[in-house]
């Protein structure tokens, strides 16, 4: 989708009627303005102040919702430990069964990547917090997550890990890496039993 498009599409999501009421009275300002021959500039710019009022209200209530989401997400993941020490433990094959990865790769898909995908939380944001997760659990998972015969499962987890892989890559100082192996991901998975 394009850059704009997909901005649009984040910022009208957050519109809320605090902000449309005011649209409103402004935009009704501004045919006040135009019914009373006020100079076609004055006009354009209450009606240019209008859209700019509007989008940062609605880019300010997008943000916060978005960082209020997340922190509410750092939580819930924090406290699936033992479904993460378990999938670890699976996966470094020291015991357990193949299926106790599946917790860990739902939190991923849904909520992080459904919302993610469609706008509700910042991609950054995202990154920032769960970045080093996404690619563990998607280097030690992807060849499981690509055998499974419903191939729309964990389609949002891979959409995600894509994401972040792209910010990643432009990161200042960033290893650029976009899988973990070898000794990097035994490192990760043995961090995951601590």
């Amino acid at each position: 989708m394009c850059y704009w498009k997909k901005h649009l599409k984040i910022v009208c999501a957050h519109i809320e009627w605090s902000t449309a009421s005011m649209f409103v009275g402004l935009s009704s300002f501004a045919v006040a303005f135009a019914a009373n021959h006020y100079p076609w500039w004055a006009v354009a710019v209450v009606v240019v102040a209008v859209f700019a009022l509007w989008y940062f209200a609605a880019h300010s209530s997008y943000t916060q919702k978005s960082i209020d989401r997340i922190t509410q997400y750092d939580r819930d993941f924090k406290n699936l430990k033992e479904e993460r020490r378990k999938a670890a433990t699976f996966l470094l094959k020291k015991g357990g069964k193949e299926t106790d990865q599946d917790d860990v790769l739902d939190f991923f898909d849904s909520p992080l990547g459904n919302l993610t995908g469609r706008g509700y939380l910042d991609e950054v944001l995202v990154y920032d917090f769960f970045f080093e997760w996404i690619r563990g659990y998607w280097s030690a998972c992807k060849e499981y997550i690509e055998s499974q015969s419903d191939k729309t499962k964990w389609n949002n987890f891979a959409a995600l890990y894509e994401t972040v892989v792209e910010i990643h890559k432009h990161e200042p100082g960033s290893d650029k890496k976009a899988l973990l192996t070898g000794n990097d991901l035994r490192e990760f998975l043995e961090w995951e039993l601590e």
